[in-house]
């Protein structure tokens, strides 16, 4: 067993013990480790010299998770790298309480034995609150906040983890044949989130930007010219309300010519703001 194991099964008893403290005996987590009771002992003096508050308290153990030492846990178990923090976790412990550690380890090993996770999420569009049955693709870092990209119906989703108010590991295995890469999902995507379906765009930026533009790589295909018009650019991408947004940040400067449905939801969100402002 290399160093990392140890380190992952170490973090894994520390969630054992943090989902029910004063439960488990040395023997119990030898038995749900798959490991000796001498390895146990090894591995709770490991905890404690992490600055882990790990003690044990009539034959059966405890131990105390402040935010950043649960932060720490959780990017070290998913090898994220070091410098990284799970954002908004003070909100995710709020819902998941001593289970929050155990949420990602028990993900994380559904991601790797490609077993179904389900989930109660509430929608950001509807609002509504519901149980989901989903494939575990990845935790993904978004810059504002970290994801959980699954299969849900077929279909790859971002899951935001603030939104999950409870979660049950049925132990079973998903029907999902083909898991994609994130690699594979981000392609031709604008951002941090995946899109809808790939749609030929095309724009038309004023000529005082065509030295700007031309310069910058913005996707893998993107074509560029300059026109009587002005520069055009043409992109296959999948629309996001991401691109919607980068559009509307060039103000009066960028036309869409393609496709009429972006350009009536660039309108529809002006019209919008304008509303809002308006005396």
């Amino acid at each position: 067993m290399n160093r990392l194991d140890e380190i992952q099964r170490q973090i894994e008893l520390a969630a054992i013990v943090s989902e029910a403290p004063g439960k488990w005996s040395e023997n119990d987590l030898a038995e749900k480790l798959h490991t000796s009771v001498s390895t146990i002992r090894r591995d709770v003096k490991s905890l404690r010299e992490m600055g882990i508050d790990i003690r044990s308290r009539k034959l059966t153990y405890r131990v105390e998770l402040p935010v950043d030492t649960l932060n720490q846990l959780i990017v070290t178990y998913l090898a994220f790298e070091n410098s990284e923090s799970i954002k908004n976790l003070p909100l995710i412990m709020e819902k998941f309480g001593s289970r929050t550690l155990g949420f990602f380890i028990k993900t994380a090993k559904a991601i790797r034995d490609k077993k179904v996770v389900e989930i109660e999420y509430r929608s950001a569009q509807s609002d509504r609150l519901g149980w989901r049955t989903i494939t575990p693709i990845a935790f993904y870092n978004a810059g504002k906040s970290h994801y959980l990209m699954a299969i849900h119906q077929e279909t790859p989703k971002m899951f935001t983890l603030e939104r999950i108010r409870d979660f049950r590991f049925p132990n079973q295995k998903s029907s999902v044949r083909e898991i994609p890469a994130l690699a594979d999902l981000f392609r031709n995507s604008w951002g941090s989130f995946t899109g809808g379906k790939l749609t030929r765009v095309r724009l038309l930026f004023k000529d005082n930007l065509e030295g700007y533009m031309s310069d910058k790589f913005w996707l893998e295909g993107q074509e560029a010219q300059q026109t009587d018009e002005g520069f055009a650019m043409g992109l296959h991408i999948k629309i996001s309300n991401e691109l919607i947004a980068w559009i509307m940040g060039w103000g009066a400067s960028v036309r869409v010519i393609e496709p009429d449905d972006l350009r009536d939801a660039v309108l529809r969100k002006a019209r919008a703001i304008v509303a809002l402002y308006a005396p």
